[in-house]
């Protein structure tokens, strides 16, 4: 059968830079103009509902997340989903944030927390303590610049290595404690978790299939481990569902 798990290991750095557009195509079943209007309709019903809820979990259950892609979807969107541990008086509640002359509308989770903005590119992240000694709120403006200001994933991924871009590696290192797993989705079908310090980013392309994250790195040279616990928990729990429905 298949292995659902397909994926692409793509280094970023000011030292390898690679073309994306060339070494990697993404996917393209999908219509990103209807799919404009799909997530418009998201947002609007998001955005003005009355009925929060509280889905918190407890503070040491800790973060997890899933990407899955292409056919491993049931209708080739791709997925992004995502445990966040905030403690219990915290709910997880949406905000909406609208536009400006130079940045894109977006609701997130406690605002930057995690999110999906107009142009349909949702983010989440998970903290990875490993990839910075003193992690701070940089990873919570990171995830805000991104949904400011991207609509693919591959714009994501060249800004990141982009020295004179806004979450490039010199303006990263002004956010404070970049040490972060995030988890990125788009319009046009594409996903990825880019693992990301203040200076170096490493992405993992999730194609035609899934993967997962918890809170330490399975790419970043030095650093990286196989899946073990929580992240490891999904993965079972993803095969067990591809393998008796064939999609998730």
């Amino acid at each position: 059968m298949r292995n659902p798990r397909k994926i692409v290991l793509v280094i970023l750095g000011s030292f390898l830079i690679l073309s994306i557009s060339t070494n990697f195509t993404f996917p393209t079943q999908l219509n990103p103009v209807e799919d404009m209007n799909w997530v418009n309709d998201v947002i609007q019903s998001i955005s003005t509902s009355d009925d929060i809820i509280d889905n918190t979990t407890l503070w040491e259950d800790e973060c997890s997340s899933v990407i899955v892609t292409g056919s491993a979807a049931k209708d080739g969107r791709a997925i992004l989903m995502k445990n966040r541990d905030w403690p219990n008086d915290i709910k997880n509640r949406p905000y909406y944030i609208p536009a400006t002359s130079s940045t894109y509308a977006f609701v997130g989770v406690q605002a930057t927390a995690m999110g999906i903005n107009e142009k349909g590119l949702a983010v989440m992240n998970t903290l990875m303590p490993a990839l910075e000694d003193e992690p701070g709120y940089g990873n919570l403006i990171l995830n805000q610049k991104i949904l400011e200001g991207y609509e693919s994933v591959q714009a994501v991924a060249a800004a990141l290595q982009d020295t004179s871009s806004d979450i490039g590696p010199v303006q990263r290192s002004s956010f404070g404690g970049i040490a972060t797993c995030v988890g990125v989705v788009d319009r046009f079908g594409a996903g990825a978790f880019f693992e990301i310090s203040n200076t170096e980013a490493y992405v993992q392309y999730i194609v035609d299939g899934y993967d997962t994250r918890a809170n330490h790195p399975r790419i970043f040279p030095g650093l990286a481990s196989g899946p073990s616990g929580r992240d490891q928990y999904l993965l079972d729990a993803l095969d067990d569902i591809y393998a008796e429905n064939g999609i998730k």
